[in-house]
């Protein structure tokens, strides 16, 4: 359940919605009322819903992503347009993952 579920647990307390990338579908519930559902390809959101909550966002939480993040905060030029905080297992993997421009990164398990 959503107890269980670190991501789900951070999203209630933020009061934040959830959009995932395709290779992340099933971390979230998808019938939690705060998931705006799975990031469609090339980047689009795949329903409206997701994509005015993406449009609308100011700031992105990203987990375990990699260069492929630049459709949660570019614009269509590519350019960064969302700040980003980071959340990373460990400081090999935040200094790998340096395709963008972030606020903070976070490193341990979210759990």
């Amino acid at each position: 359940g959503s107890e269980r579920n670190p991501y789900i647990r951070l999203a209630e307390t933020l009061n934040s919605p959830i959009i995932t990338q395709l290779d992340a579908k099933g971390c979230v519930d998808e019938a939690h009322p705060l998931s705006y559902g799975v990031l469609g390809i090339f980047g689009n959101p795949g329903l409206d819903a997701a994509r005015s909550v993406l449009h609308a966002a100011d700031v992105v939480l990203l987990f375990g992503v990699d260069q492929h993040a630049v459709d949660l905060i570019a614009d269509g030029n590519f350019r960064q347009v969302r700040q980003v905080v980071e959340f990373e297992p460990d400081a090999g993997s935040a200094a790998f993952h340096r395709w963008y421009d972030c606020e903070a990164v976070v490193l341990g398990d979210l759990a």
